[in-house]
């Protein structure tokens, strides 16, 4: 039987996760405040800190989730085919170029100068 009194989470860390990215591509790391990340996502601050002690802890957790990404395409192309330092690199462009380009999609947002 389920209980329907229980409440589920409308927000998951990945939802903050991904709301700090777009803000962190869109206007630097500076601007990826506990408010402004909470604002992107219409969640309330507190349900920033149920999720993460602090704006750097989310910080590090993206930071480790764009390594993961990068050595996952270390991994896809393989050492044989690339060096992984070539590997890492193409991987860190490829992923800048497509975080600006979504930025730049973005009503207000569109720069005829963002190109890589």
């Amino acid at each position: 039987m389920i209980n329907s009194n229980v409440m589920c989470a409308k927000f998951a860390d990945a939802d903050y996760l991904a709301a700090a990215q777009a803000i962190v591509v869109e206007h630097g790391p500076g601007a990826a405040t506990v408010a402004s990340i909470s604002e992107r996502l219409k969640a309330p601050t507190g349900s920033f800190y149920n999720r993460f002690a602090s704006r750097d802890v989310l910080l590090g957790k993206l930071w480790l989730k764009t390594i993961g990404r990068a050595r996952a395409a270390v991994h896809e192309h393989g050492v044989g085919t690339f060096a992984p330092y070539q590997a890492a690199t193409w991987h860190v462009r490829e992923q800048c170029y497509i975080d600006r380009r979504q930025a730049a999609a973005r009503p207000g947002k569109d720069d005829p100068k963002l190109t890589l």
